[in-house]
């Protein structure tokens, strides 16, 4: 195992509020729909996906492989931060189509910001400039940025 107590810990903490934030955007797109008066919305029903995908999964499957590098502070900020931005778009668009308004130009810009930031994320991950070195016994906690 690569990953110290200390980073175990936190992303044990992040895994477990992705699950209960996933589970609390499914719930409220069902409480919304059912006051929605029968209109229904494709974004609004599956809003929690994006925080499944995007923030549970890939956290876990830090938890799980043996990996030498988990993502440093602003690897991470970068990457939640599209996370969110996918989740309050799509919860965004969903109240719009459930209001019976067509237009979509904030929507379209929540997706490209989004994308953005998970663009910076992988980059910045990619090419080792933000993250934590767990081969380093002495000094697990030290980022290259």
């Amino acid at each position: 195992m690569f990953i110290s107590a200390k980073n175990k810990k936190s992303l044990i903490i992040i895994t477990s509020s992705y699950a209960l934030i996933t589970i609390f955007i499914a719930v409220f797109g069902i409480v919304y729909e059912t006051f929605s008066h029968d209109v229904y919305s494709f974004w609004m029903q599956f809003a929690w996906i994006w925080v499944l995908i995007f923030g549970f999964i890939p956290h876990l499957l830090l938890l799980v492989l043996p990996i030498r590098r988990t993502p440093g502070l602003l690897t991470g900020c970068c990457f939640n931060l599209g996370v969110a931005l996918l989740t309050a778009g799509s919860i965004y668009k969903g109240v719009v189509d459930i209001y019976g308004t067509t237009r979509n130009e904030m929507f379209s810009a929540y997706m490209i910001i989004a994308g953005i930031f998970f663009g910076v994320a992988i980059g910045l991950y990619s090419f080792g400039l933000s993250y934590f070195d767990n081969s380093n016994k002495e000094n697990n906690v030290e980022t290259k940025l």
